[in-house]
């Protein structure tokens, strides 16, 4: 047993009440704590003699890129196997739809739970994607092999508080082979965690990338079943907080009544909050369906009905058929949500001013004018209408941001050389 195991017990001891009422009432909740507590391991094939890497990706964003990592590094090595886990069962459903390589839902950091993870599955290295810093899993799978963190990145938040511990996470630290950041900012940062320069390396940001077209059935499908047969201008807010309804709302007034075939769509970023988008969509005394539960036969044709995605995996279709669009998280403190695969398709693109998690995106796309900051529900307003009445302004400001992040989608080959080079022996 390890100082984080004891350190873990405490906390679960100390939290024992209110995650035996969250397991109780939270079904979801429940069949998350279940998976980690008791993973279904992937076992490796029998007589299979390919090496096998364990990838570690927290969420739907980070499986994404060990997708297109895997997929990269297997065409340069195919010698090599990969499985994959996640901290949800369904970032685990999804990331299933997305790749033939073995997906799961991972182990909590306790050493026991890993341990025997680890004997059913039989790894032989890890890689972890961005910040997944656990120090029993980095303890027990450097005994078997090496661990390396792929597109290392360290807000602010994580930053701060892994230096306000970093005396508890030196033999941690020290464990992990080598750190390939994203950039020079989260290099410097590892860096002074503890990582040492030989360790080092600055390999590019796997977030940048030209998004794939999205399936034309998914498209075909949104055109005929989920767009009133007179939109012209179609606005997407996805990755909506119930936080935003408000503000969000408040633009769609701005403007529905007078914008010719406007149609407005609000994508949560998390579909299973319907109820909570239906009680506050109810308190703006709006018109509006949730997709799941609307049927082609009864859409609504009017421009006045506000349609709620409520599905997983649409996302990338809708911003292909969008006209411009709001990355949500951003309006409220929720430190924003990624709005590069929106600004890949070439659209005009917004976001709120609280998006801390992706500064250097940001950064990076107000500085050519491929992105456009708004601060309250006038500007988003504003900024709908300047997309509706200049298209050309509009067309301008989509095509910066691809140029931009066409220069940076390089990252990937340099990624997969470097593993390439660390797992060749």
């Amino acid at each position: 047993m390890s100082v984080f195991d004891l350190l873990y017990i405490v906390l679960l001891l100390v939290f024992s009440p209110l995650i035996a009422i969250k397991v109780l009432i939270d079904p979801q909740f429940r069949q998350n704590f279940r998976a980690r507590l008791f993973p279904t391991p992937i076992p490796a094939e029998e007589g299979s003699s390919s090496k096998r890497i364990w990838v570690h990706a927290a969420s739907i964003g980070e499986i994404r890129i060990a997708i297109k990592l895997i997929n990269a590094w297997k065409d340069k090595d195919p010698h090599l196997s990969f499985f994959i886990t996640t901290n949800t069962v369904q970032s685990k459903e999804l990331g299933f739809k997305e790749t033939e390589v073995p997906v799961c839902v991972g182990p909590f950091d306790l050493s026991w739970t890993i341990n025997r993870f680890i004997k059913q599955s039989s790894p032989e290295h890890l890689i972890l994607i961005e910040t997944e810093i656990w120090p029993n899993l980095i303890r027990l799978m450097s005994k078997i092999g090496q661990t390396t963190i792929v597109n290392g990145r360290l807000s602010d938040r994580h930053f701060n508080q892994y230096i306000s511990v970093k005396r508890l996470l030196l033999r941690t630290i020290a464990r992990i082979d080598w750190v390939l950041a994203r950039d020079d900012v989260s290099a410097e940062r590892f860096g002074k965690l503890g990582v040492s320069s030989s360790r080092l390396f600055v390999q590019g940001n796997l977030k940048y990338e030209i998004p794939a077209l999205p399936a034309e059935e998914s498209l075909a499908t949104i055109r005929s079943s989920c767009l009133a047969a007179d939109t012209r201008f179609l606005f997407v807010a996805g990755s909506i907080q119930p936080e935003e309804v408000k503000p969000i709302i408040s633009a769609w007034r701005n403007l529905h009544k007078d914008l010719t075939g406007f149609q407005m769509v609000l994508i949560p970023r998390h579909p299973d909050k319907q109820d909570e988008f239906a009680r506050l969509l109810g308190q703006e005394n709006v018109d509006f369906s949730f997709a799941s539960k609307m049927q082609t036969a009864i859409l609504p044709r009017k421009q006045d009905h506000i349609l709620v995605i409520d599905q997983m995996g649409v996302l990338k279709s809708w911003y292909y058929l969008a006209d411009t669009i709001f990355v949500g998280g951003s309006l409220c403190d929720r430190g924003g949500q990624n709005m590069v695969e929106a600004v890949g398709y070439k659209k005009p693109v917004c976001i709120g001013p609280y998006a801390a998690n992706f500064k250097d995106e940001v950064d990076l796309l107000t500085g050519v004018k491929g992105l456009q900051i708004v601060q309250d529900s006038n500007e988003l307003s504003a900024f709908i209408r300047l997309c509706h009445d200049q298209p050309q302004i509009a067309t301008e400001m989509g095509e910066s941001g691809y140029r931009e992040i066409e220069i940076q989608a390089h990252s990937l080959d340099a990624n997969v050389r470097k593993l390439s080079d660390i797992y060749s022996n």
